[in-house]
């Protein structure tokens, strides 16, 4: 029998504080804060009991509570440093810097690397700007605030478009840069950056009216190949990968004994849900949970607590088998107990909440039944978690967890069964007169179906694998991105082309029009005494505005450098052409010509994402007129390394 048990208050908040610390570095997501309440009390295992047992919320919250007091008083509050003003933005625009300085020789395919010393192991060597971003703490702590700004974006670029977090970050510099001289030199901030604002929407507005539909295994195969550097054999390997499964496939990647990258495809079922808090992924080497012949229950009921499930839990820890968990919903008490057991290692656990909504959330849960061989637990069918065994598992040969996908590669045996289910729902879709039933049978027909891409990854050296397995991972991203909203030129042509003097003109028309329409005093009789109020604030949003177009070159300019050329010579020569839209630079081939012929593509979701994301936190930048930060003092570390002994 495994055992478990509630250990020391203080132990349990010890234990998690360093691992939110642990998870916020890592992973560089946003708050901790909602997640550590989630995790609030907990059930660990301890060598001294015989069985889980369900803390009281109050109970450890009261533990907790006061050893976060007792703590605090031993340590005693550290005194702030309050930066003002300009020495406040100044600093914010050094730790920006740092970071886009740091990721911009990545840019283009001609771009170099940066190797990450980790604190355990061999160093890393990436190409990958989000990677390296995350990786960066400056000492500084004035200038790490910036940083950490710089980290966000970076982030966010990669959650929602996968890919693109180099030119957010160097694009975000840039427009800080400019906007901050305009600042110190006594510049209201407000007005530039509402003009940086609606500039960078006007922007993306533009993008999307010149973006073009992937069509074809062509497109596919350039919007891969740029995503990964200009790695031909990758980009195929992906392009093989989408043009057969489509946009919405499922990938998993894997390590090749042998040297070379190799593809197929095996049966599968993918839905979009993923792990039910990001604490699963603590132990784990990647953003991504992978585990092989796991056992998976399914059900549509809430799981309270982790007695509900004891049975199957104690098994799971006792023959070391990973278990995946289906279901409606989760407690905090049956969360807390999985997070902190699957933390120390005693139980390998993740919760996984069901994908869809109301009663179609029990067909699909139907359906994860059936293509992993498991028993429905559901009291529809008369059974529920009193009634639960082992036997009513199923199994799958391996499991791909994301933070908003699960990929689960189904085994032979269930083929049949498949099949069948498959069978059923055709008639069903057939005889259904329900456009938008049609449409959702099409898609549960679709998931149970559809195969998964298997991308096994050669490579030399554990550096050389972590290093591709990277790039096959933002060019699966950009490959998805621009399946969903198209492609542009790519080698910075499409954010060179808000340059151009038609699309300057109708931004400056654009902010003179809006700030007319703003401040339109509301008696006729006032509006002489506004007119210089009006054009003052017309001078300054349209300061903004020039910001964010002058930014738009930075791009083909540091691919340009990267390559060895000079950047603002390839810039001039491709503005002053005269050619169309989509001419620019090769920087692989060294050739000037359309760029798309030249299969150099970018998704324009991944273009819109960086201009959106970077005008956004450049603007918040020009607006911070104080920081504080934890005041640094003349006292030596400890040779223990003790932050308490470095600050006061």
């Amino acid at each position: 029998m495994v055992i478990f048990s509630l250990v020391k208050a203080c132990l349990v908040s010890s234990f998690l504080a360093a691992s939110c610390l642990a998870l916020g570095r890592q992973r560089g997501s946003g708050s901790l804060g909602h997640t550590f309440r989630d995790i609030g009390h907990a059930t660990v295992h301890t060598p001294a009991s015989s069985a889980f047992v369900a803390s009281g919320r109050s109970q450890f919250n009261s533990y907790a509570s006061q050893h976060t007091r007792d703590h605090s008083r031993a340590l005693g509050a550290k005194p702030k440093e309050i930066i003002l003003a300009d020495e406040c933005r100044n600093n914010l625009l050094k730790g920006v810097s740092t970071v886009a300085d740091t990721v911009r020789v990545t840019l283009g395919p001609r771009g170099r690397n940066v190797l990450l010393e980790k604190e355990y192991g061999s160093p890393i060597i990436v190409n990958d700007g989000v990677t390296i971003a995350r990786n960066i703490e400056l000492e500084d702590r004035k200038m790490n605030a910036g940083a950490k700004l710089i980290q966000e974006i970076a982030t966010a670029s990669d959650d929602r478009a996968g890919d693109g977090t180099t030119s957010t970050s160097i694009l975000a510099a840039e427009i800080a840069k400019k906007g901050v001289e305009y600042v110190n030199q006594g510049h209201n901030p407000i007005p530039i950056q509402k003009g940086i604002q609606k500039t960078s929407k006007l922007i993306i507005e533009e993008l999307k009216s010149l973006s073009k539909p992937v069509d074809g295994y062509k497109d596919l195969l350039n919007i891969a190949t740029v995503a990964t550097s200009g790695n031909t054999v990758m980009g195929e390997v992906i392009a093989k990968a989408f043009d057969k499964l489509g946009a919405n496939a499922a990938t998993v990647l894997e390590e090749n004994p042998a040297l070379e990258d190799e593809l197929d495809f095996t049966e599968g079922y993918t839905f979009d849900r993923g792990f039910a808090n990001p604490y699963f992924l603590l132990g784990e080497e990647k953003d991504s949970i992978e585990w092989s012949v796991p056992q998976i229950l399914v059900s549509d009921g809430k799981i309270e607590s982790a007695q509900s499930v004891l049975p199957i839990l104690e098994h799971a820890a006792k023959s070391k088998t990973p278990l995946v968990i289906v279901a409606e919903d989760f407690g905090p008490d049956a969360m807390q107990t999985f997070i902190i057991n699957k933390m120390r290692g005693m139980l390998k656990v993740v919760a996984v909440k069901a994908p869809s909504f109301g009663e179609r959330r029990k067909e699909y849960l139907q359906d994860i039944a059936v293509a992993t061989g498991s028993t429905f637990v559901s009291q529809d069918v008369g059974i529920g978690f009193n009634d639960l065994t082992v036997d009513m598992l199923g199994m799958a040969k391996s499991v791909v967890i994301k933070k908003d996908r699960t990929s689960i590669l189904t085994l032979p045996q269930f083929n049949e069964a498949i099949k069948r289910r498959i069978k059923t729902l055709l008639n069903e879709k057939e005889k259904s007169t329900s456009s938008f039933d049609k449409q959702k049978l099409g898609e549960r027909i679709a998931a149970l179906s559809g195969g998964i891409a298997r991308i096994r990854i050669g490579a030399a050296t554990e550096t050389e694998l972590k290093e591709k397995r990277l790039r096959y991972e933002d060019a699966i991203n950009a490959v998805r991105a621009a399946m969903e909203t198209g492609f542009v030129p790519g080698g910075g042509v499409a954010y060179l082309a808000m340059q151009s003097p038609e699309f300057t003109a109708k931004a400056e028309k654009h902010i003179t029009e809006t700030v007319k329409n703003e401040m339109r005093p509301s008696d006729p009789e006032l509006e002489g005494e506004k007119d210089e109020d009006v054009e003052s604030e017309i001078a300054l949003e349209q300061a903004g505005a020039k910001i964010v177009l002058d930014a738009m070159s930075i791009i083909t300019r540091q691919i340009a450098d990267n390559a060895g050329a000079s950047g603002d010579k390839v810039v001039e020569r491709i503005k002053n052409s005269g050619k169309p839209f989509g001419y620019g630079w090769n920087a692989k081939t060294n050739n000037y010509g359309d760029m798309i012929k030249q299969g150099v593509i970018d998704p324009t979701k991944v273009v819109m994402n960086a201009v959106e994301n970077a005008s956004s936190v450049a603007g918040l930048i020009l607006t911070t007129e104080g920081m504080m930060v934890e005041k640094e003092t003349e006292k030596k570390k400890a040779e223990n390394g003790s932050i308490e002994d470095a600050y006061e």
